[in-house]
């Protein structure tokens, strides 16, 4: 937490009236809800806005997001218990196509997908302590940290890394396919779980012991949510166009959300 603050101090604070905001648990476009043959469905506890285009978020325990706006390329401390309020913002090492973010406990971890690399990022100063080039190809998204097993993971267009990051030096682990005919857009670990967010709207639970897929459902009519992040219990957020979507999700249950049709295609920046 010191750490977070000190980096506070460090930026200029966002004002409070930035434009974030906190709505009911109303769809803005009309949702509707399905089942896939899960065992229950996520619950949408609200909906919230930091920036027009959110492309990735790290959830901290601390009780923040660190999410990355892709159109203004900056990365914002976003405090999820104050109404999602923009705390501070620092510009996106790499400034290409900034995308997505992983927490440590220690460190903050981005990736761009237009530069194709991993930046390490002390929150205590907010600047980048190394850098290095992350597994696989950069045809897909999604970056996030196991607090379980010590293990980045990372995506690409034809499998998913599991891997150490140390000062810059990188060693893969262990990897599992993807979801056939998938690729991730956004990478969470939830309880024993990696959540995939495929390029084609659906949400995937991969075991993280055997690799096999254990359910999967609809959340968007298409590639239109971005990065995920997840407090490892309870919750999780979705990044959508203009918003997050935030779901009650159980992390030892089978993914189920509801369905929806909010616009905003990945294809307009990919």
């Amino acid at each position: 937490m010191k750490n977070l603050l000190m980096c506070l101090t460090v930026l200029a604070i966002v004002a409070l009236g930035s434009g974030a905001s906190f709505a009911n648990s109303s769809d803005p476009a009309g949702a509707v809800g399905i089942n896939n043959g899960a065992t229950e469905e996520c619950d949408r506890i609200s909906v919230c806005s930091s920036s027009d285009l959110a492309n990735g978020e790290a959830w901290t325990p601390e009780g923040y997001l660190w999410q990355t706006d892709f159109n203004a390329g900056e990365l914002k401390l976003i405090d999820i218990e104050n109404d999602c309020t923009v705390v501070s913002s620092r510009p996106a090492p790499g400034g290409s196509s900034p995308s997505e973010n992983a927490y440590n406990g220690t460190y903050l971890y981005h990736y761009d997908f237009g530069t194709g690399m991993m930046y390490e990022i002390d929150p205590g100063t907010c600047t980048t302590v190394s850098s290095a080039d992350p597994p696989g190809d950069d045809s897909a998204e999604g970056l996030t940290y196991d607090y379980n097993s010590g293990l980045f993971w990372k995506g690409d267009s034809q499998m998913l890394y599991g891997f150490t990051y140390d000062n810059g030096a990188i060693n893969v682990v262990t990897t599992c396919a993807n979801p056939a005919g998938d690729s991730a857009d956004g990478l969470a670990v939830c309880g024993s779980y990696l959540l995939v967010l495929g390029y084609s709207g659906t949400l995937y639970q991969i075991d993280l012991e055997t690799c096999e897929e254990v359910s999967s459902c609809q959340l968007n009519a298409g590639a239109l949510g971005n990065g995920i992040a997840s407090d490892l219990v309870s919750t999780l957020w979705v990044d959508q166009p203009g918003f997050t979507d935030i779901l009650d999700r159980d992390c030892d249950q089978p993914v189920s959300t509801e369905e929806s049709t909010w616009g905003g295609l990945k294809s307009l920046y990919r």
